[in-house]
């Protein structure tokens, strides 16, 4: 689950109210808009002076799309006694919510504020999951930026961690079947031998479907050497888009 985690005033609504001694004011603090999924943390501000046992704040309701979701109180042996306090309420937000905070004084009444958060669907990004040892990854710069600029998420897979990811749906491979670092040994599993014999002869790439999962796509981009390995992607990697 994802969590937004306020560190910084995103949102700020202060409630219209003249500003009179002892009579509540009320603020929200929380952003303005999350992905549906985000649990936030909403912050509810009072400020409320004079306060004493005949005049001080004894509730504080938060409703949530007019439903009441919190409620703090206090009696008159255990009332705030500072000028300002500070509420916190988290939830996940999967819509787009209105909230209402309202405070009561035991002498002026109610004063509430309104503050709606915007929801927006959560789409997940596509995940491309590059394998590569290091030199090659090193030269791969143009290709990771040609996915992202596509909308992928780029995860970038050594062959020590391979198996953690190969259930992937698009899984790209940079080098041939005698890679350094374990890299070859996995374009061994994919390609037969004449396929493996032609990434040694030089630029090269492979498609193929279906090979550890369903609706699986798996890219080979090789040559004799690194050089070779890093033209096969830049020469051929629209085929990834195809």
């Amino acid at each position: 689950m994802k969590r937004a985690i306020i560190l910084v005033m995103v949102g700020l609504a202060l409630s219209l109210i003249p500003v009179y001694a002892g009579v509540p004011i009320v603020q929200i603090q929380a952003p303005r808009q999350v992905t549906a999924g985000d649990e936030i943390t909403l912050k509810i501000m009072i400020t409320h002076e004079a306060n004493d046992s005949d005049h001080h704040i004894n509730y504080v309701w938060l409703y949530q799309n007019d439903r009441i979701v919190k409620e703090w109180v206090w009696t008159v042996s255990d009332f705030i006694t500072e000028d300002q306090f500070t509420l916190e309420y988290t939830t996940v937000l999967n819509e787009d919510t209105v909230f209402i905070a309202k405070a009561h004084c035991t002498l002026h009444g109610d004063k509430k504020i309104t503050f709606k958060i915007e929801a927006a669907p959560y789409v997940e990004i596509p995940k491309a999951i590059v394998v590569a040892n290091d030199i090659d990854f090193s030269r791969a710069s143009s290709l990771v930026g040609f996915l992202e600029d596509n909308g992928f998420e780029v995860i970038r897979v050594t062959a020590s961690n391979f198996e953690e990811y190969k259930s992937e749906e698009l899984i790209i491979i940079l080098g041939g079947a005698d890679a350094l670092d374990g890299i070859g040994a996995i374009v061994r599993s994919v390609l037969d031998e004449r396929e493996q014999e032609l990434t040694r002869l030089g630029i090269r790439y492979f498609t193929e479907i279906d090979v550890w999962a369903p609706n699986q796509r798996v890219f080979i981009f090789s040559g004799r050497d690194r050089d070779e390995t890093r033209e096969a992607h830049t020469q051929h990697r629209g085929k990834i888009l195809e």
